[in-house]
């Protein structure tokens, strides 16, 4: 993760007084935070990261509470995100909310590849916009774009999948950008993440049982891990 303060006046030196304000560093202009852990998914919906080492020049847990993991959780597949902060376009339940677009056929290694452009309807922080590739006959998604808003700020993100029999479906990088705006105060943030997976086990169709759960669980746990501050 890499921070950078653009823009600052005079009310820069009281954002510490805001709740949740903006992963920033208020003694210097930039940033810099690399983590390690690890993250379990269990279907349908429950996430868990463990933070196994931090490092870097914001090691605070307020700090790391600010970096936007839950974006590294979201499914392409799905019908929203497990935070349900966006629908997802992809799904025939969500296609209602977006227009679609074929922007450019591309011929490679033997394979046709389909870049699809999506825009939302209407005006919706729920709503995304952005494209993603789709590979000719195994229809999976090879890499997904998108963008989007939030309250006095904007984020984008690009998701790119494996291309090995078991992360064929599977997302491998990522990488998020965020602008904050908030009285005339102007910070940038970029997120970049790796995955290797190593224990994936394929889900056996059963009949279903009656879920009294219906909530997604998302928990992101920063218990006794190892910080090396550089500041």
């Amino acid at each position: 993760t890499y921070v950078e303060t653009l823009k600052k006046n005079f009310l820069f030196k009281y954002t510490h007084l805001v709740p949740r304000f903006v992963l920033h560093d208020p003694k210097s202009d930039e940033a810099l935070i690399e983590t390690l852990s690890t993250l379990s998914f269990t279907y349908p919906n429950n996430y868990l990261q463990d933070i196994k080492n931090v490092t870097g020049t914001l090691t605070g847990k307020k700090d790391i509470d600010m970096i936007p993991f839950y974006l590294l959780n979201i499914n392409v597949y799905g019908e929203t995100t497990n935070t349900e902060s966006f629908f997802m376009p992809v799904r025939f339940s969500t296609a209602r909310y977006y227009t679609y677009h074929l922007r450019q056929m591309q011929f490679e290694n033997n394979k046709t590849y389909y870049t699809v452009e999506f825009n939302p309807i209407y005006s919706n922080q729920k709503l995304l916009k952005g494209h993603f590739v789709i590979e000719s006959g195994t229809w999976r998604i090879v890499h997904f774009s998108a963008e989007g808003v939030e309250s006095f700020s904007n984020f984008s993100f690009e998701i790119t999948m494996g291309n090995t029999w078991i992360t064929n479906y599977l997302p491998v990088h990522f990488v998020i950008y965020h602008t904050a705006n908030y009285l005339g105060n102007v910070v940038a943030s970029r997120h970049l993440a790796s995955m290797n997976y190593n224990n994936v086990v394929l889900r056996v169709n059963e009949k279903k049982e009656k879920i009294l759960n219906i909530s997604d669980f998302f928990r992101v746990r920063l218990d006794s891990v190892p910080v090396n501050n550089d500041s």
